[in-house]
């Protein structure tokens, strides 16, 4: 008989970002190894990829999905629905942002999405759902950019937890995922 620890958290986690942001290296990063495909190649993600992180107190299944823009094709309008559609069904979402830029347009339409979710526009009776933000690619940005980043992140009251972090050399890592298992139902 199979038992489950008592406190054991499992549940989806949507990653959701604009392109090139490293949405797929953090979940590379968490499974140890390529599981989605990383390219410098904007929309190289065209389906939403799961990939599932199985430890002793937690089963952490991860949505990577194609990055949030301005559609220019069919297939664009495709995985923009892809993406929008991990926003209402995921437990928890982590928005990716590259930290070297700061915050862009696409973002900016990426956190009105999100606040849109948050605020009811899903259907159903499901538990509260939760949002972190995760400034990657801290390990290339300027240092002196990110304390008004964080600040600028934290003043939209969207995000329980903004955490910078570098998905490629694993630094804050383990901060943002046990801040995603905190959260899982």
């Amino acid at each position: 008989m199979n038992m489950v620890p008592a406190g054991y958290r499992s549940g989806f986690v949507g990653i959701v970002g604009r392109p090139n942001v490293g949405k797929s290296t953090l979940l590379n990063y968490y499974l140890g190894e390529k599981i989605s495909i990383v390219s410098s190649k904007p929309q190289t993600t065209r389906h939403r990829v799961l990939g599932v992180l199985t430890r002793e107190d937690a089963q952490v299944m991860f949505l990577d999905t194609p990055g949030l823009c301005t559609p220019a094709h069919t297939l664009g309008r495709y995985m923009q629905e892809v993406a929008k559609s991990v926003i209402d069904e995921a437990d928890v979402l982590v928005a990716v942002i590259d930290g070297r830029v700061g915050v862009r347009e696409d973002d900016e339409r990426l956190f009105a999405r999100l606040r849109q979710a948050l605020s009811g526009g899903r259907a159903g009776n499901r538990a509260k759902q939760h949002c972190l933000l995760a400034i990657n690619k801290v390990d290339v940005a300027k240092k002196p950019r990110l304390l008004p980043l964080l600040e600028l992140c934290a003043k939209t009251k969207l995000f329980e937890e903004c955490i910078p972090v570098s998905a490629l050399t694993g630094y804050q890592m383990d901060v943002l995922l046990a801040c995603i298992i905190s959260r899982l139902p």
